[in-house]
């Protein structure tokens, strides 16, 4: 009885059932396989599965027998006698040994490697008759007994199809791919099981034994050096299934048995491995589609094992077919496991809950391109975008390209490409150039002390691009099956690929651990454009990656997050720690377009950063633009931590312009972040704004009121963070200067930092609206500036509107003082050359306030300013307390001896000047007019008086004998020397 299905299918052939089109055929033929006989297992050596006579174009594996195995009708097609496309069809019978009853599907098991496809060939498991039943693959191919190192099926011909099979368990080493293409291109896979079992759900039984996962143990396709191939297709609507008859999805998942992370779903690699398309697919997931088979008999007698939900989408078996007269139905359905009908089934005839949400990753990447370029992931149509979730290291890894930087100072080869130092630059007059080039010795040693310099880039992976994908997310691109990737997408080393694409279908890169990352200083010229990172297809709930969501690190330089057009915009939000991190030598890199840290519409926030995350943080990386342009502008709202935070000596020269940080997209309402707007910690020359309209940040709505959170616009912080350039700003208004749009802390505060500059006279106009380099500061919830520590020394604040709107005519003030220093000693506010003049008017408190808390704040300027009035010096915009106010700190100077240094302190609702407690000696107040419009002319007094000098303050001076020394006070209220010319006091 061993063989009685081959005997069965033999009569079956004799009825006229024939394999194949008959001996000596000229044209194409079909090879219906009608035997799942895979080959004698050893010790047997009989019977064969191989075919009888490859030149007769019939399919059986002796001489009259009718039997067609799965190898005798690849060697059929293989033979030089078979011309044309030939197609390897399916019609085997129930009665097959290999058929299983409960799953309706077909078991070949080859007892050893099948042969290479040499000739092309369609392989179509869709013409197995109960197909059409179940609308999933039931041609199953098991290479459990195939060999150590053997594919499931390995095509070098070109131009063929595999179709509707199950293939997995092939190999036992590394290298056992599911499907190989080597060579000849143009071929099409679609439909496919691969690395899963036949119910499409299950990829290893039990986790707690070895050996009995169906993964097969290299890559599920490798696509080896072959160019122009479909790996899946368009799915039908509503695409968050791969079930279906004429659904063209491969399930990818699980493939890899052992823990090494060197195979991937799919893998691309290999010289000429071009223009190949990945579309449609399910890589590292469930088919999402019903359940089946022996799943569907979970706690039915004689199947003891644990009722459980298979495929985790809350539903018990469903999908499972009816038994008996009735279905269960309602209630009766979903979570609950009881037979409510009786008939030994639970749950049969429920219905099938769609969308892949369990997983079973592969064990490297979901995709892994290598050194090859222009190959296409996911496309621009509905149902062309792939979900790959859940593979264990990362979703797509794009990797290959010039060795750089300091690779570029070894004899190594540093990116295992074959070649050492290949695409380092030229060093001296001349490079090393052919043979010269396949070695590890420096040939041109006069010329120079590197190897290969000059040498040409191998291997380079360039113009690849992934659009339209769900990398993290389920298939319904709300939900996260768990088993997060290491990374979403990595470009390591690789340059201009691009992840996304300007309008056109977005990838949701979501729930992985980082989200995308552009690593290596090869990875130049990358673009990620048109994804949402962190959020679910919607762009309105978070499902963020675990870490941060983009990150550009290891010297990595030159790439563009976002664009300049509206389709370029990433979503970046909902992330768990950054939105985007920039770190580690990367330079050049652009950020522009991108909403960070709000939902889709820019209009609420979604925050980055579980507790103190950063919208952006760039960290020891030099010389990165974040915005740009008014067409580049990024809207950095809602983070959890700062919106932008830059830090570390290397962080140098890094720009922030054209932005809108802490509102909405609008710039019309707060969407703050809940520590700073921008956070300069200990990095230099960061520019922060510019001199036109079209470079001006609007830093506004920081902190949060509902859970007390104040946070600042503008922090400027440690001894390394000098050459700081805040300018042409908003802090603390809206998009038009005209309305409060607080920060409800200081608009900038500068800690212990030296020498940066806020403000400027570039294009500014005085006694006109705000323009050029000057920042508008105002309404915010503290101070408007305030520089505090000893080591906050040499900042200059100049030609600013500190508590007015734009026009410089309204008050919008700061709810403190306009400028607040304590503790810091030689900075200057104001100034004697044209334009430096702050107008400081209209503020909850002072003007400005010098404060010695035990550390002096001495020898500070404050020098050109207009304190009380609008802009124009004629009109009272008085502050709330006084104009200046000297608390305790000695060798301060307010106003001076020349025109240009003239302070007009006017219309304030305390004294104008106010110098107070023991510690405030050495002070001068020269040359200023207080108490009067700029021109002097005209009363604009200061309510409580002129000048103020109290509380134990000695040896200061007002006015003075010098010439310009003596101020004009007039027209102030009481107690404050109320006279029209009082001038050259000298010293009280």
């Amino acid at each position: 009885m061993k063989y009685i299905g081959l005997i069965i299918i033999a009569l079956v052939a004799a009825a006229g059932l024939v394999a194949g089109t008959g001996p000596g055929h000229a044209v194409a033929n079909v090879y219906t396989v009608n035997s799942t006989y895979g080959g004698p297992i050893p010790p047997a050596t009989t019977p064969p599965a191989t075919d009888f006579d490859t030149s007769d174009n019939v399919c059986e594996t002796e001489s009259g027998n009718g039997v067609c195995t799965l190898r005798a009708a690849i060697e059929q097609a293989n033979s030089p006698t078979s011309a044309g496309l030939d197609t390897i069809a399916f019609n085997i019978p129930t009665t097959d040994p290999g058929y299983n009853s409960i799953t309706q599907t077909f078991h070949i098991q080859p007892s050893s490697a099948l042969p290479v496809i040499g000739d092309p060939v369609i392989i179509d498991g869709r013409t197995q008759p109960e197909f059409t039943v179940l609308e999933r693959p039931v041609i199953e191919l098991s290479g459990l007994t195939s060999g150590s190192l053997v594919d499931g099926l390995h095509i070098t011909a070109g131009n063929s199809t595999v179709r509707g099979l199950i293939i997995n368990k092939f190999g036992i080493t590394d290298g056992s791919d599911g499907i190989e293409l080597q060579g000849g291109g143009n071929n099409l896979i679609e439909g496919n099981f691969i690395g899963v079992d036949v119910n499409g759900i299950v990829t290893d039984p039990n986790s707690f034994v070895s050996g009995d996962e169906f993964g097969n143990n290299g890559s599920g396709i490798f696509i080896n050096g072959s160019a122009d191939n479909a790996i899946g297709g368009t799915r039908p609507t509503p695409g968050i299934s791969c079930f279906g008859a004429t659904n063209p999805c491969n399930l990818i998942s699980g493939n890899h048995q052992g823990t090494p992370l060197s195979a991937h779903g799919i893998e691309i690699s290999g010289a000429g491995a071009t223009g190949n398309v990945i579309k449609g697919n399910f890589i590292g997931v469930d088919f999402g589609g019903p359940e089946s088979g022996y799943l569907c008999l979970e706690g039915s007698p004689g199947f003891p094992g644990p009722v459980q939900d298979d495929d985790n989408d809350g539903a018990i078996n469903d999908g499972c077919p009816q038994v008996g007269p009735a279905a269960e139905s309602g209630t009766q359905c979903g979570a609950n496991a009881s037979d409510n009908d009786g008939d030994g089934v639970i749950n049969d005839g429920c219905p099938a809950v769609f969308g892949t949400r369990k997983s079973i990753g592969n064990k490297g990447d979901g995709v892994n391109i290598t050194g090859v370029t222009n190959n296409t992931v996911g496309g621009g149509a509905a149902g062309d975008g792939n979900v790959i979730t859940s593979n264990q290291a990362s979703g797509v890894r794009i990797f290959g390209g010039p060795e750089a930087g300091t690779a570029c100072l070894n004899a190594s080869d540093n990116d295992a490409d074959g070649a050492v130092n290949d695409g380092c630059p030229m060093a001296g007059g001349t490079a090393e150039s052919g043979s010269q080039c396949a070695n590890n010795t420096n040939d041109d040693s006069a010329d120079d002390s590197l190897v290969n310099d000059g040498c040409p880039a191998v291997a380079v992976a360039n113009g690849n691009r992934l659009e339209g994908n769900l990398i993290g997310p389920g298939s319904d691109g709300q939900s996260i099956p768990g088993g997060r990737a290491i990374v979403g997408v990595i470009v390591d080393g690789a340059p201009g690929n691009f992840v996304g694409t300007v309008g056109g279908a977005r990838n949701v890169v979501s729930g992985n651990g980082d989200g995308i990352q552009i690593q290596g200083a090869g990875a130049t010229g990358n673009f990620v454009q048109n994804n949402y990172v962190g959020t679910d297809v919607t762009g309105a709930s978070d499902l963020g990656n675990a870490f941060s969501g983009v990150i550009v690190s290891s010297s990595a330089s030159n790439n563009t997050v976002g664009g300049t057009d509206p389709g370029a915009r990433n979503v970046i939000s909902g992330n768990d720690q950054h939105g985007l991190e920039v770190n580690s030598g990367a330079t050049g890199n652009l950020v522009q377009g991108n909403y960070i840290g709000t939902n889709a519409a820019g209009n609420a926030e979604l925050p980055n950063g579980a507790s103190g995350g950063r919208g952006i943080s760039i960290s020891g990386a030099p010389g990165n633009t974040i915005g740009g342009s008014a067409a580049a502008r990024n809207v950095i709202s809602g983070n959890s931590g700062y919106g932008i935070d830059i830090l570390g000596s290397g962080a140098d020269s890094n720009v922030v312009q054209s932005n809108y940080i802490g509102t909405n997209a609008a710039g019309t309402a707060p969407v703050g972040n809940r520590q700073a707007g921008v956070y300069v910690d200990g990095a230099p020359n960061t520019i922060v704004g510019g001199t036109t309209p079209a470079l001006r940040n609007v830093i506004s709505g920081n902190g949060q009121a509902s859970v007390l959170v104040a946070a600042p616009g503008v922090v400027i912080n440690g001894a390394g963070a000098t050459g700081t350039k805040v300018r042409g700003n908003f802090i603390g208004t809206d998009s038009t200067g005209s309305a409060a749009l607080a920060n409800l802390a200081t608009g900038v505060l500068i800690i212990g930092a030296s020498n940066n500059t806020v403000g400027g006279t570039a294009g500014t106009t005085p006694g006109g609206p705000c323009t050029g380099a000057c920042n508008v500061i105002s309404g915010n919830g503290i101070h408007g500036i305030e520089i505090d520590t000893a080591a906050g020394t040499g900042n200059v604040v100049l030609g600013n509107y500190i508590g007015l709107n734009v026009s410089g005519g309204a008050g919008l003030g700061n709810a403190g003082d306009g400028v607040f220093i304590s503790d810091a000693s030689a900075n200057t506010i104001g100034g004697t050359a044209t334009s430096s003049a702050n107008v400081i008017s209209a503020n909850g408190q002072a003007g400005v306030h010098i404060l010695n808390l035990g550390a002096g704040a001495s020898a500070n300027l404050v020098q050109g300013n207009y304190i009380g009035t609008d802009a124009g010096g004629g009109l009272d915009r008085g502050n709330a307390q006084h104009g200046v106010w000297i608390d305790g700190a000695p060798n301060n100077v307010i106003g001076g001896t020349t025109t240009a240094a003239r302070n007009v302190i006017s219309g304030n609702n305390g004294t104008g000047v106010t110098i107070q407690g023991g510690g405030a000696s050495g002070n001068l107040v020269r040359g200023n007019r207080i108490g009067t419009d700029a021109a002097g002319t005209a009363a604009l007094g200061n309510t409580s008086g002129g000048t103020r000098i109290s509380g134990n303050a000695s040896s200061n001076s007002v006015g003075g004998a010098a010439a310009g020394a003596g101020n004009t006070i007039a027209n102030n209220g009481a107690g404050g020397g109320n006279r029209l010319r009082y001038r050259q006091l000298g010293a009280l």
